[in-house]
């Protein structure tokens, strides 16, 4: 995230509107930090805690509605991680783990409280000069979360058809 005041600087000076580029970013950054065990605190812990394979933790999964859901509404409540440390009890299945992590951190995308990511990347733009308010953010987060979760979903739901053949 330290690459948010250069990039709010390099738009600047050509003369674009650097908020796109910037919920880019932070937009790119959770998406991204989903994808590994060491992509954010919140899988870190998941992993931890479950003793999830690193190569693997992705491949195991299935989507169970509730602990979904409920990932997706407490990422935006609370932020991903805290919303992590109260579900992770919840997380009893092997495909939960993955699953959690998942969601959290794609469901981060939504607000801009989702995610420290985006609380950086707002702040790094109002020390720019650039502000970046509720409704702005969501013009970007709102159809940036719904593809991914939808992606997220189908791709849990193809685990599961594809593990009970």
């Amino acid at each position: 995230m330290a690459v948010a005041p250069v990039l709010a600087d390099a738009c600047l000076r050509r003369g674009l509107d650097p908020v796109p580029f910037l919920l880019a970013l932070a937009c790119a950054a959770n998406i991204g930090s989903a994808a590994t065990l060491i992509g954010n605190p919140q899988n870190m812990l998941i992993g931890e805690v479950l003793k999830l394979p690193f190569d693997g933790y992705f491949l195991e999964a299935v989507v169970p509605g509730p602990l979904f859901a409920a990932a997706l509404v407490l990422s935006n409540v609370v932020s991903n991680v805290p919303a992590v440390m109260l579900l992770l009890p919840a997380a009893t299945e092997p495909f939960s783990g993955p699953m959690l992590a998942l969601v959290s951190t794609l469901a981060g995308n939504l607000l801009i409280v989702g995610s420290i990511a985006n609380i950086i990347v707002v702040d790094a733009a109002r020390r720019q000069g650039i502000a970046i308010d509720w409704r702005r953010h969501l013009r970007t987060g709102v159809p940036v979360t719904i593809a991914t979760l939808a992606i997220t979903a189908l791709w849990f739901g193809w685990r599961a058809g594809a593990m009970s053949f």
